[in-house]
């Protein structure tokens, strides 16, 4: 497995060419340092899904941070659907404007890969396993995906 302690993090990177990178200061409750978790921004707000942090008792919850990037104001949404495994190293995918899809990730409590799919409804955070036909593939994480939204002829 990637030792992550070992990459250096430049926290003020220089400007790149066109762009301007500068620190914000937050408040609220403030996620903890994680590896391996995912992000999407969705209206005026960043989610924070999963990852693992040096906490064990915070790799053991399905918490959703949520950035709020009007009032940098963080926000913790707590996950009540028991049947989500608190995960790192997933893929996330936008399905259509309203929702996305994780699969498999590494179960943060045994450390076992996963090949689960859940659907994410972004407007209510309603989490749901949808109906998949097929052979499943087997389980994995540190995976990588992407949407391709070709042209069909």
């Amino acid at each position: 497995i990637f030792d992550f302690s070992r990459v250096e993090f430049e926290p003020l990177m220089e400007d790149q060419e066109g762009c301007i990178s500068h620190q914000i200061t937050t408040s609220g409750s403030i996620p903890s340092q994680r590896k391996g978790h995912n992000t999407v921004c969705y209206k005026n707000n960043f989610y924070l899904f999963g990852g693992q942090t040096q906490d064990l008792k915070e790799n053991t919850t399905r918490f959703i941070h949520i950035l709020n990037l009007e009032t940098f104001v963080w926000t913790l949404f707590d996950v009540v659907n028991s049947n989500i495994s608190p995960r790192s190293q997933m893929t996330t995918n936008w399905i259509n404007p309203e929702t996305i899809f994780f699969f498999g990730g590494l179960e943060n409590i045994s450390n076992e890969g996963l090949n689960d799919v859940i659907c994410l409804r972004m407007e209510d955070l309603h989490f749901s396993f949808p109906f998949v036909a097929g052979e499943y593939p087997l389980p994995r994480y540190g995976h990588a995906s992407c949407n391709y939204f070709g042209q069909s002829e």
